[in-house]
């Protein structure tokens, strides 16, 4: 195999690694590249099993590191939900404004926010200070 091919794979495999999500399509994706480079590879000179190996290996830390960033996010977010919603019937200021009571807990945009007595609502970070 040629350098200019070894590295048309390899970028090829770097951009499909960067587009697609943690999931099936990767073994899909890894699998057609490895039978790809396998076809154009050099008979006299083959290559090193070990180095699909390591590449499958890399592949298998990648989507686990997805699965990781899904779980953390869907645990930030009840996190966020719970600390808005224990500030219900309490009172909160948002910058130097008045003193207002938190009387709901809505989603928007898959955010929990806050919703004061008058109306507006507010993120965590919004908040200066509660009572």
């Amino acid at each position: 195999m040629s350098i200019a091919q070894t590295l048309s794979i390899s970028n090829a495999s770097s951009e499909v690694t960067r587009k697609v999500a943690p999931g099936k399509e990767n073994y899909d994706v890894f699998l057609k590249l490895l039978l790809e480079q396998m076809k154009n590879q050099d008979p006299t000179n083959p290559q090193d099993p070990a180095e699909s190996l390591s590449q499958l290996a890399q592949l298998s830390q990648l989507e686990q590191l997805g699965s990781i960033d899904e779980a953390i996010g869907a645990m930030s977010q009840q996190i966020g939900a719970m600390s808005i919603m224990s500030l219900l019937g309490r009172e909160v200021g948002l910058g130097d404004g008045p003193w207002t009571e938190v009387v709901g807990v809505e989603t928007s945009e898959s955010k929990f926010v806050g919703r004061l007595a008058d109306g507006r609502q507010f993120l965590l970070n919004d908040l200066s200070r509660v009572r």
